[in-house]
């Protein structure tokens, strides 16, 4: 691809704007934050107001629960992703645990 690529945020201004009262004063209009860049958003937080998140995967999973603070992601195989709807067991006492619909 050629040309000029920049990067726009993927959030509307309620989300950042609640938490942070620099968006909210820089951007006193959704349609100035329409048109602000990632570059224009960012520099109008401090670095102590920004939180550093990682996503380590994207996949449908599901979380076991080990105890004690432990937990396990399982990712849902495809066949579970596409239904309508799933049941778990829950520690195999036969009660279904969790039902998920999408």
């Amino acid at each position: 691809m050629r040309g000029k690529h920049e990067l726009f945020p993927a959030l509307d201004k309620s989300q950042p704007a609640g938490q942070l009262p620099s968006v909210k004063k820089k951007f006193l209009l959704h349609g100035d934050h329409a048109k602000a860049t990632m570059k224009d958003l960012l520099n109008t937080i401090s670095a102590n107001d920004m939180v550093e998140k990682t996503c380590e995967t994207t996949a449908s999973v599901w979380i076991e629960n080990k105890g004690n603070g432990n937990f396990v992601s399982h990712v849902l195989p495809l066949r579970a992703v596409q239904s309508h709807g799933i049941l778990l067991k829950a520690n195999g006492n036969g009660d279904f645990a969790t039902i998920m619909s999408n």
